[in-house]
């Protein structure tokens, strides 16, 4: 098939793969938004807003509903390229990405897919005419995501081979889903609010909950076309979120002017008190209502006038201490198909209130945070015990700080927030500064981490520029009887640690099984995580939350490296 007969026939995919190609052609942030916004002008005045609204989707971080397993790409490619087995996981262990690996191995290659039946030939032909990128994906990639595997594998061949290799990389990256190209979702709607001459916070709040469908022409028009309403009463409002705390307290102006309270462990989430019942949705625009029915926030229906969104925390509770539990004990309820009355008993759940977001159909966001706390506060005291308000905090003077945030953990807290009074409840990350008030805005300060000094025994390569590197280590501490593998962690390292770490992994393997390698225990890390739970996944019967490397220890031996014990005292500790 001639260039100009693939143009024809898939000029939507061709252009997406052009966008996706301006876009990673530059480390610029501010070159990837203009690319961006100008891809968006040019698509709204070509009437694409089908094409556009798959665009926002997948640069947002939406994937197909359904995808095509890796290990038929793998063998699907290797029919197409005619590599071996072993030649073509060597390439990919070099690229890092199997997308990348497949658009740069198949080529244009000789081999070509035979349809197994003439039906089957007529299927792919039909696939030829015309297709824009909505097409291309509905009528073509679904359209044979439930086939049989020989008539997957046709398919893709057939694609592969009728592309170059910027759409066939696309092709790869639309199936097995994530483009890492280096634009968030917030710089997709910072690049489509420019286009279409619209206030970014508008478009935030439109854009809640629209990632929960497949794109459409008419949903791409809903978010950029002023409808009347700017969102449903059932869908929530951007989060605010907070900047981290860097100890410059000249900057934050009267400790007076500041309301501090405890950054609860949990999952943040947003009630909202609907027509017809009340919807839960989590900071990932999940709606989990269904996934905590013993809130029994139905109840509200009548107290709480429709409209409202409380912002809030969604916490583990211990029903007989009556306190805050641990965030271990709320993952066992997350993702759980199957609620019983007795689950439910033995894992409690409450909401800790932080915010009024909305009273009724009023849109109290502009509003001065105390205001909002005051309004919170009246309208919670009258409804229901499912409801925990978040006491605030203030302070005299900034010195008494620290000694606040060090009973964090008594509270069963993270550390503390820092919110101005005045401070208007804004999407994203806000961080200001005023002459007269100084800092604005939220802050988080946590508390220091807990460390373990751990082994390293295990060792994997890593992916993309990382691929020819070991980056991703295993690490262990010291048991009765040998070691006791306790936890992954991959960031945390400069780049000349690395290469020089992976210097001394070659050179101390002992095994290998497949990508992994053992190696002799010989170097000794410090391991920052913020709590620790009993697991059954590593051997050492515990699991740390969010490890990571905070240094290369070449002051110690492995000798030193701590043991089980300390873990478990730290457990028992946090379990009082």
């Amino acid at each position: 098939m001639t260039t100009s007969r693939v143009l024809a026939a898939d000029e939507g995919l061709i252009w997406f793969a052009s966008v996706l190609e301006a876009i990673d052609q530059s480390n610029a942030h501010s070159h990837k938004t203009a690319v961006l916004k100008a891809c968006f002008r040019e698509g709204i005045q070509q009437a694409r807003q089908e094409d556009l609204a798959w665009l926002v989707y997948f640069l947002a971080g939406g994937k197909l509903p359904k995808r095509l397993r890796s290990a038929l790409l793998r063998q699907a490619a290797m029919q197409a390229s005619g590599l071996s087995e072993w030649l073509f996981e060597a390439c990919y262990a070099h690229a890092g990405d199997l997308a990348e690996t497949i658009a740069h191995c198949v080529g244009n290659a000789s081999t070509q897919a035979v349809a197994p039946d003439a039906s089957k030939r007529k299927t792919s032909e039909a696939l030829r005419s015309g297709l824009s990128l909505h097409q291309w994906i509905t009528e073509g990639f679904l359209a044979i995501a439930d086939a049989q595997p020989d008539i997957q594998s046709a398919w893709l061949i057939d694609q592969w081979q009728r592309h170059d290799h910027a759409s066939r990389f696309a092709i790869n990256k639309i199936i097995t889903g994530g483009f890492r190209i280096g634009v968030s979702r917030a710089s997709v709607l910072k690049a489509l609010a420019a286009a279409c001459d619209l206030d970014p916070q508008l478009l935030a709040q439109r854009f809640m909950g629209w990632m929960l469908e497949l794109p459409s022409a008419a949903r791409f028009t809903s978010l950029i076309l002023d409808s009347g309403a700017d969102g449903s009463d059932e869908r929530p409002l951007p989060f605010c979120l907070a900047q981290s705390m860097d100890d410059d307290w000249q900057a934050m102006g009267d400790s007076r002017s500041w309301q501090l309270e405890w950054k609860w462990d949990g999952i943040r989430v947003q009630w909202i008190a609907g027509h017809q019942r009340s919807y839960l949705w989590s900071r990932g625009e999940e709606l989990i209502s269904e996934q905590f029915p013993d809130l029994g926030l139905e109840h509200f229906h009548g107290l709480i006038p429709v409209g409202t969104i409380i912002d809030a925390e969604l916490l583990a509770w211990d029903e007989q201490a009556q306190r805050i539990a641990g965030f271990a004990d709320l993952q066992v309820r997350l993702n759980r198909k199957t609620l019983g009355a007795a689950f439910l008993r033995s894992h409690p759940v409450r909401l800790m209130a932080y915010d009024l977001l909305r009273l009724g159909s009023t849109d109290l966001r502009h509003e001065p945070l105390r205001d909002r706390r005051e309004k919170l506060h009246s309208l919670l005291q009258a409804t229901s015990s499912a409801f925990l308000i978040s006491p605030g905090f203030s302070l005299l003077r900034w010195s008494d700080l620290q000694p606040l945030r060090q009973q964090a953990r008594d509270a069963r807290a993270e550390g503390l927030m820092l919110k101005h009074a005045e401070s208007p409840y804004i999407a994203g990350r806000s961080r200001t500064y005023t002459a007269n008030a100084g800092r604005s805005g939220w802050w988080k300060y946590k508390l220091d981490p807990f460390t373990v000094d751990a082994a390293l025994i295990y060792a994997q390569a890593g992916h993309g520029r990382r691929a020819n590197l070991y980056t991703d280590y295993t690490f262990a501490v010291r048991g009765p009887q040998g070691w006791l593998s306790l936890a992954k962690a991959y960031s945390g390292l400069s780049d000349a640690e690395i290469r020089e770490v992976d210097a001394r992994i070659r050179k101390t393997t002992v095994e290998q099984f497949g990508p992994v390698r053992v190696v002799e225990p010989t170097m000794v890390f410090e391991i920052a995580f913020e709590s620790i739970a009993p697991s059954k996944r590593h051997k050492a019967g515990l699991a740390l939350r969010f490890p990571r490397m905070l240094r290369w220890r070449k002051d110690k031996t492995v000798e030193e490296a701590d043991s089980i014990d300390k873990l478990h005292e730290l457990l028992s500790i946090l379990n009082r």
